[in-house]
């Protein structure tokens, strides 16, 4: 691996038995960072829920269940940037090297 996180489309199990994975590929790392943890049916929902606050709830509980897999994607993201960073290059100026 080049020190590179690339990130393909995670699938669910289903998905993977039916139209299988992303082509793997030695600069690829999986990771499985689920943020759903409560199931809920939307379209079984009847006329009476309002349609804005289902989701804005919906979505909250997502961020707030998924708190330590956002945070292990964030992570990865910044180690893959940290990874592909390129240090800066000394600045000469009367003679000395300075970094900019």
């Amino acid at each position: 691996m080049d020190g590179q996180i690339r990130f393909g489309r995670l699938r669910y199990l289903w998905e993977i038995e039916r139209q299988g994975r992303v082509p793997g590929h030695a600069s690829f790392a999986y990771h499985n960072l689920s943020i759903k943890h409560r199931p809920y049916d939307q379209a079984a929902l009847g006329p009476e829920v309002a349609p804005g606050p289902y989701p804005a709830a919906r979505f909250l509980e997502v961020a707030e269940d998924g708190a330590e897999e956002l945070r292990q994607a964030l992570g990865l993201i910044e180690a893959s940037a940290r990874a592909d960073a390129v240090p800066p290059r000394p600045e000469v100026r009367g003679g000395t090297a300075r970094n900019r």
